[in-house]
């Protein structure tokens, strides 16, 4: 278990409060420690030498965790990032528990190049694919960027946490496979739930 603790010395005051509390503050602070724990936990892991072969994505917080995997395989294998994409999707695991569209995380164009045009320029995208990662709809300009359709996009399986959740989820995101009939979408489910002895 490694904790991520940005309370360190060095580290800017606004930026020692990301790890104090968990959903709290405005979007600006909610895509700080988002970034903190998709593109920081994967460097942490580098920076110790672990290398593992899948990542779990709990939700869409930690969906910027891919790129960072993307921009890592560009750097080792030489490739650009749509095939380091395409590299990566297969170790990646998505898993979502928001039943209701409003309880995706959501953040305005502006936002996300603020935070990660340093690492979309190390990728080499362009601003627009770019934010298209995270849209349903890649070149609505006025659609926000959404966390869980990023994750739906990098990885290679996702599912739900129950069976009338999957459904729900297929439901819900059906727009992002509209070649698909809605029992066909590729989020499965696993059931959550404790297990008498």
């Amino acid at each position: 278990l490694l904790l991520l603790d940005s309370n360190v010395e060095g580290n800017q005051p606004e930026d020692r409060e990301l790890t104090a509390r968990l959903y709290g503050g405005d979007d600006r602070i909610r895509i700080r420690q988002e970034l903190l724990l998709g593109v920081g936990g994967v460097r942490a892991l580098a920076a110790l030498g672990i290398a593992p072969g899948v990542l779990h994505l709990n939700e869409g917080h930690s969906a910027f965790a891919p790129l960072e995997l993307v921009r890592q395989r560009m750097v080792v294998e030489g490739v650009d990032a749509w095939e380091a994409l395409r590299r990566v999707a297969p170790q990646v695991v998505f898993t979502t528990h928001t039943p209701v569209p409003a309880g995706h995380d959501r953040f305005s164009p502006a936002l996300v190049e603020e935070h990660l045009g340093p690492l979309r320029e190390s990728l080499g995208v362009d601003r627009d694919r770019f934010l298209g990662l995270g849209r349903v709809n890649p070149s609505d300009g006025n659609e926000t960027f959404c966390m869980t359709v990023l994750a739906l996009k990098s990885c290679h399986r996702a599912n739900a946490v129950s069976s009338l959740h999957g459904q729900d989820s297929r439901a819900m995101w059906s727009p992002l496979y509209p070649d698909r009939s809605e029992d066909r979408v590729p989020i499965g489910h696993i059931t959550n739930g404790v297990h008498v002895p």
